[in-house]
């Protein structure tokens, strides 16, 4: 009388799909969690310092020939002058 699995191989794949589902609901939520993680750590466009952008809008600009080098010293000096300005009167605030 074969009762329960026993001299069959239903317990070993019972097993086998028992580790299947075990590995796979607990690895979604171990995903879930640092899915979370990483894009609340992701770079989002405007982090970080504010001068970085125009300036790297100038060099985009003068590798595709669009400004010469003394439009873009005369444009990055601008930049760096109205950081400037704008440190200064933030300081009198």
């Amino acid at each position: 009388m074969m009762m329960f699995g026993y001299g069959s191989h239903w317990a070993i794949r019972q097993v086998a799909l028992m580790w299947v589902w075990m590995t796979a609901f607990g690895g979604l939520p171990l995903w879930a969690v640092y899915a979370l993680v990483k894009s609340g750590t992701a770079h989002r466009p405007g982090d970080g310092r504010r001068g970085d952008e125009p300036r790297h809008i100038l060099s985009q600009r003068l590798a595709r020939g669009e400004i010469d080098t003394g439009d873009f010293h005369r444009l990055s000096s601008l930049i760096v002058d109205g950081d400037r300005t704008s440190v200064a009167t933030a300081d009198r605030q």
